[in-house]
C-alpha cells in the first residue's frame, strides 16, 4: 500500500493479514542499553527512548480483515506495545517517550476513523493508559504532534477540545508543540484552562520551544521568552515546565528540512535559553 505526503509517493506499507504479535523485547532492551552507554560516554545523565503509540500505528496501517473494527485493532496494539514499553523501561536511567501524533495530527490526514476525531480521541488516550498502567509514570513522556510537515495546518484540531483529553494521560510528562506559528498561542489556552480547572498535580509539560520545520536558529532569549509563556502561568510551577523541540528534526529518512549542523545550533540555543534565568 503506497503512502503519500503532499501528493508524492514516499514509502510502501505492508498490509495486515493477521493479528499483530510483538516479539521485539530483547531488541528494544538492547537498544535502550546501547543508547544509555553512548549517553554515558557523552556525559548525559538521563535519556529517553521513543516508541510508537498504539494509535499512530492505526493512522498508517488499516486493520484489514484481521480485526473487527478500529477499536479492536487499537486495543490489541495497546496490549502488544506494552511489551516494548516494559522492555525500554527495564533499563535503569532510561525513560520512555511514546510518540503519539494520532492525538492531534490524525484529524488532518483523512483516515477513516478520524472523521469523527474528537469522539474517537478518548479511546486513543485510553489505549495509551492501558499500555502503561503498571509502569512508573514518572519515567514516561507522551508526545502529541500536529504533523512534522510544512503546511498551513488549518485543519489541526481545536486545542480547547483536545487539551482536557491530554491531561487524562497517566504519564509523568506531556511533550507538546508550541514553537511553530500555528500553535505558539496554545499557552494562552493552557492559561485559561489552568485558571478554571487547575493543573494536574504530578504532570510536567515539555514545551516545544524550537521549531524543527524552520532553518531559522532561535536565540537563547527567544527560547527563554517562549518558556515563560508557560512558566508565568499561575498554578503550574516552574518545576513542571521543561524545554524541548516541537518534534524530531527528520521524521522521514531523506526528507530532511533542517540540516544537522543547523539542528545542533538550535539545540544549543535551547540549552542556553533554559539557563538564562539561572544567570
Amino acid at each position: 500500500m503506497a503512502q503519500s505526503i503532499q501528493g508524492s509517493k514516499v514509502f510502501d506499507l505492508l498490509a495486515i493479514e493477521s493479528k499483530i504479535v510483538y516479539t521485539g523485547e530483547k531488541y528494544a532492551k538492547k537498544e535502550s542499553q546501547d543508547a544509555k552507554n553512548i549517553a554515558k560516554e557523552l556525559g548525559a545523565k538521563r535519556i529517553f527512548i521513543p516508541a510508537f503509540s498504539p494509535g499512530v500505528i492505526a493512522v498508517f496501517y488499516p486493520p484489514g480483515k484481521a480485526y473487527h473494527d478500529h477499536e479492536d485493532f487499537l486495543f490489541d496494539l495497546s496490549k502488544e506495545l506494552a511489551k516494548e514499553y516494559r522492555a525500554i523501561l527495564s533499563v535503569d536511567g532510561v525513560d520512555l517517550q511514546i510518540d503519539a501524533p494520532d492525538l492531534a495530527m490524525a484529524k488532518s490526514l483523512g483516515v477513516e476513523w478520524a472523521k469523527n476525531f474528537i469522539a474517537v480521541l478518548p479511546k486513543h488516550i485510553q489505549a495509551i493508559n492501558e499500555a502503561i498502567k503498571v509502569l512508573p509514570s514518572d519515567g514516561i513522556r507522551v508526545h502529541y504532534c500536529y504533523g512534522n510537515y510544512a503546511a498551513s495546518h488549518l485543519t489541526d484540531p481545536d486545542y480547547l477540545k483536545v487539551l482536557p483529553e491530554f491531561f487524562k494521560l497517566k504519564a509523568g510528562t506531556i511533550v507538546g508543540e508550541v514553537a511553530n506559528p500555528r500553535h505558539a498561542g496554545d499557552p494562552f489556552i493552557i492559561r485559561k484552562y489552568v485558571k478554571e480547572q487547575g493543573w494536574p498535580k504530578n504532570l510536567k509539560f515539555a514545551a516545544g520551544v524550537i521549531d524543527v520545520k524552520s532553518p531559522f536558529v532561535e536565540t537563547p532569549e527567544t527560547v527563554n521568552l517562549k518558556l515563560h509563556r508557560l512558566l508565568d502561568i499561575d498554578g503550574i510551577g516552574s518545576e513542571r515546565v521543561l524545554g524541548g523541540t516541537d518534534c524530531g528534526f527528520e521524521t522521514f529518512s531523506g526528507l530532511e528540512s533542517v540540516p544537522k549542523s543547523i539542528a545542533l545550533q538550535k539545540l544549543k540555543a535551547l540549552a542556553e535559553g533554559a539557563m538564562l534565568d539561572e544567570n
